[in-house]
């Protein structure tokens, strides 16, 4: 059996079609209807050149099916990993979490930060706000644009009328390289 080389193969391919291609755009560039006879001579063209775009899509569609098809099972398979492992690291981050917390009624065992090999896990303070009144909001949050507001308050601004803003705290868990 005889290995067929896919760049010949698609080198030869383009060639034939860009031939036809480029042999039909010049007809048809110097093509005048002027009777039934030339209506006739356009409308065949007209229709080769469909008939020509099916096949090249057609081709097109038969060599990349097999790698869509494979693509979409890798991702099928690639998803549910991540779903399953997701699903683990948020459950056992959040047993940390409760570990930790329950850890902060005891001054003696009080911890902010557990680093191992992989990593580390440390919790992080942060100033979060929700519009309680929209109509006591001051005129330069007029259209309150979410951003505005918060770089306001990484500035360092804790009262904003209409706004609640209040201290938050999550666990940051980053994977060393």
């Amino acid at each position: 059996m005889e290995i067929i080389n896919l760049e010949d193969l698609e080198n030869q391919l383009l060639k034939e079609v860009c031939m036809d291609i480029r042999m039909m755009e010049s007809v048809e560039k110097n093509m005048i209807v002027t009777n039934v006879l030339g209506a006739t001579q356009a409308l065949s063209m007209a229709l080769q050149s469909r008939k020509l775009e099916k096949a090249i899509e057609q081709s097109r569609v038969e060599i990349t099916k097999p790698h869509v098809d494979y693509q979409r099972a890798v991702n099928k398979i690639a998803k549910e990993f991540k779903s399953k492992l997701e699903a683990m690291e948020n459950s056992l981050k959040s047993k940390i979490d409760e570990w930790m917390e329950e850890q902060k009624d005891n001054p003696f065992s009080h911890i902010d930060e557990i680093t191992v090999d992989d990593g580390i896990l440390y919790t992080q303070k942060s100033w979060d706000f929700e519009i309680e009144n929209p109509h006591l909001v001051p005129k330069n949050y007029t259209t309150i644009v979410d951003s505005l507001i918060a770089q306001d308050i990484k500035n360092g601004v804790r009262n904003i009328p209409g706004v609640r803003i209040f201290e938050t705290e999550k666990t940051v868990m980053r994977i060393k390289n």
